[in-house]
């Protein structure tokens, strides 16, 4: 399953997707809201881990407009 996670602490994106790919996820990275919406725009995932504290909008508003955006499917 593809998985997008944003967070804009590079350790964390790289620990995250190594336990994610650890167990057969292919990930996807974004390094800050705006990234990872464009990632999202282009590739419609079905999970998105998003840090909490993000530029330019943080990661609830982020999850917000995913699920705004998101009509055919559920985003988690």
């Amino acid at each position: 399953m593809e998985i997008l996670i944003a967070d804009e602490n590079p350790v964390s994106l790289i620990e995250l997707r190594k336990m994610l790919e650890k167990i057969g996820h292919e990930v996807i990275s974004a390094g800050d809201s705006k990234e990872a919406l464009d990632i999202f725009q282009n590739r419609p995932v079905r999970i998105v881990f998003s840090d909490i504290m993000m530029q330019p909008v943080n990661g609830v508003e982020l999850c917000q407009i995913i699920r705004e955006t998101s009509k055919d499917h559920y985003t988690y």
